[in-house]
């Protein structure tokens, strides 16, 4: 008679995939040998891979999604270290008067200009930093291993990026500028750090629109915008 059957998954070379079986063949008490049983599910594999990229991606800018974004976003604040002195930042963004460009132009040349800013900002940021789309022409940024000034440094660097990178379409060129809420990491959970941000990127848009705005409790410093 047979034993109890055992299944494990192998990663092999070449980003192969192998799905293993074995069973023990008994006589009596008797172990007689075991009887093994290797299935390719490669293919299966690489589908799965891809629909859990489907499932994390934002399917019109590429960027991680906002489920994808927030997953991130609690990791990073859970690792995080407040006696750290660079303990990143994240920063919330939206594009200025969108809802006027999607009213001149159409809704086609607003998801280009969605797509264009998310172009934009995978430029600019460094190979550590993450950015996602947490819906309509709202964006967010993880910041890591940077301080109060760098990161600051950073979102203005981006903010200047795009105000100096137009989107060519056939009706001309159009400006495009953000604004930017910006939250230092202290220890704070990540609920706590997207309030921060987004109501840096209120005091933002109050203060006129395409500027940086830093989150520090009592005040709220503004970019020369």
């Amino acid at each position: 008679h047979v034993g109890l059957a055992h299944t494990i998954e192998v990663d092999a070379a070449c980003n192969q995939a192998f799905e293993v079986d074995w069973v023990t063949i008994m006589h009596g008490d008797e172990r007689l040998g075991h009887v093994w049983l290797v299935r390719d599910i490669t293919g299966r594999k690489l589908y799965e891979r891809k629909l859990a990229a489907l499932a994390a991606t934002d399917p019109l800018t590429t960027l991680p999604n906002r489920r994808s974004f927030m997953a991130e976003l609690e990791r990073t604040v859970a690792e995080q270290q407040s006696v750290d002195d660079r303990p990143g930042a994240l920063l919330m963004l939206d594009i200025d008067h969108f809802k006027r460009v999607n009213d001149t132009y159409g809704h086609p040349v607003g998801d280009r200009v969605l797509k264009h800013l998310a172009d934009v900002i995978t430029k600019v940021l460094r190979r550590e930093d993450v950015a996602g789309r947490l819906g309509g022409e709202e964006f967010a940024v993880l910041l890591r291993g940077t301080t109060n000034e760098t990161s600051f440094g950073l979102a203005e660097r981006l903010r200047w990026a795009v105000c100096n990178a137009p989107l060519d379409c056939d009706d001309g060129l159009i400006q495009i500028t953000i604004s930017i809420g910006l939250a230092v990491f202290d220890g704070a959970p990540a609920e706590s750090m997207l309030s921060r941000a987004d109501q840096a990127l209120y005091e933002a848009k109050e203060g006129g629109r395409n500027r940086v705005c830093m989150w520090s409790g009592g005040g709220r410093l503004l970019s020369a915008g």
